[in-house]
Order: structure tokens, then sequence, then C-alpha cells
């Protein structure tokens, strides 16, 4: 699959929601804020692929352009994301999720720390 530049933000997840490989779009980073994005700012978007499902959206993990820059793992992936990926995430903005609210559950989760994780960070 071709990279989708120049395709816009809105284009990309417009083809990307048509895909049924795609469960879930999770918008991070500035335009996940309300009033943080400026002119410059890019969208930063996970795309969450369904566990095996065949598509040629996965070709397109780490793609980056000026106006989008895409990361695109499987539903195991996306729930395993760990500590560096934690302060993006839970401050991020669910666009699509087809797995019944799992996808806004995970992001729900990165929002708190369990027990031994603040005993481990404190």
């Amino acid at each position: 699959m071709s990279a989708p530049q120049p395709m816009s933000y809105e284009a990309f997840v417009a083809r990307a929601s048509a895909d049924p490989a795609v469960v879930g779009l999770v918008l991070k980073g500035s335009h996940a804020h309300e009033g943080m994005a400026t002119r410059c700012s890019d969208h930063d978007l996970y795309v969450v692929l369904a566990d095996g499902a065949a598509t040629g959206l996965g070709a397109l993990d780490g793609f980056r352009s000026a106006r989008l820059d895409l990361v695109v793992v499987t539903v195991a992936e996306f729930d395993r994301l760990g500590e560096g990926e934690r302060y993006a995430i839970a401050r991020a903005r669910v666009l699509l999720d087809r797995l019944r609210g799992r996808i806004t559950r995970t992001v729900a989760a990165k929002r708190r720390l369990g027990v031994a994780e603040a005993s481990r960070v404190a």
C-alpha cells in the first residue's frame, strides 16, 4: 500500500474507518487536547487492527508527514503499550471503537495507576 501523502488527516480517518480490519482509531498529541494544536501541529494517530487481520494499512506503521503520523498496532499490542506511551494514551481521544468499548477502556485504564504500579513509580 502506498503512503497516504499528501492525504489529509480527515481523508485518512475516512479511509481507515471504511476498512473492517481497523477496530480502533485513537488520536493523541496536541490535536487530542482542546486548544493545544497550532497551525504547525500534525495529527498523531494510533490505528488499531484486529488481531490477525489482513490489511494493507499495516504497512503504514511509522508513516510520518507534516500532517500525519501513524502508529499501526494490533489490539493485543495496543493493550500492552507501556510506560513510554502511557502519558500520551491517557490523554488521547478515541475516534473509533468497534470492540464494544474495549479500546475506550484501554485508554481509560492508562489514566490510572494500579496499586503495584503506583508503589513502583513512587
